[in-house]
């Protein structure tokens, strides 16, 4: 058994092996090793879907979404079809405060396949951010927030609705409850 740092690849790497163990890795929250062994597999695969996709996601955890965003507009450049990659490249652009951009993609998804639940949600959110708080209420209705707690925020699945505001003060985040 042998010990490699999460930049080398061993001789004669399977793929898919490889692949998993940097899944694993981000798994359990290794995200800087990960992003390192997702970039090794791209050297080593160049354009490899699932390596983008993976770096794209740890980009995302690590709160990088300008560097997920590059990753993702690579992947969706190559696969079109990958609908998941577009819906995270939306939620990269929400990240950073493009939401026409991202408006844009969560509707190419929904043209595609109208009850996506998380390209409804998606454009829920990017909505009341955009404040088309009717049109953001009719989404999340089709995406299962049709049904409130006791508090009358809108549940689903036990989980509350509540979406993060992004403010000028660090120390400051407003929640919005969509009626």
């Amino acid at each position: 058994m042998s010990v490699l740092r999460p930049d080398e690849l061993p001789t004669n790497v399977d793929r898919s092996r490889y692949l998993a163990t940097v899944a694993d890795l981000e798994q359990v929250g290794m995200l800087s090793a990960a992003a390192t062994a997702w970039g090794a597999a791209l050297e080593q695969w160049p354009g490899d879907p699932l390596a983008l996709f993976g770096l794209g996601n740890t980009l995302l955890s690590l709160n990088q979404p300008e560097e997920a965003e590059r990753i993702y507009r690579e992947l969706v450049a190559a696969r079109p079809d990958l609908v998941i990659a577009r819906n995270n490249l939306a939620m990269a652009l929400y990240r950073t405060g493009q939401l026409e951009e991202a408006d844009k993609e969560l509707r190419y998804i929904l043209e595609r396949d109208s009850v996506n639940f998380d390209a409804l949600d998606g454009l829920g959110v990017v909505l009341i951010r955009t404040e088309k708080h009717q049109e953001a209420l009719e989404y999340l209705k089709k995406a299962g927030w049709d049904k409130r707690g006791p508090d009358g925020i809108r549940v689903k699945d036990g989980k509350r609705l509540s979406v993060e505001l992004l403010t000028g003060y660090a120390h400051h985040k407003d929640r919005i409850t969509v009626e």
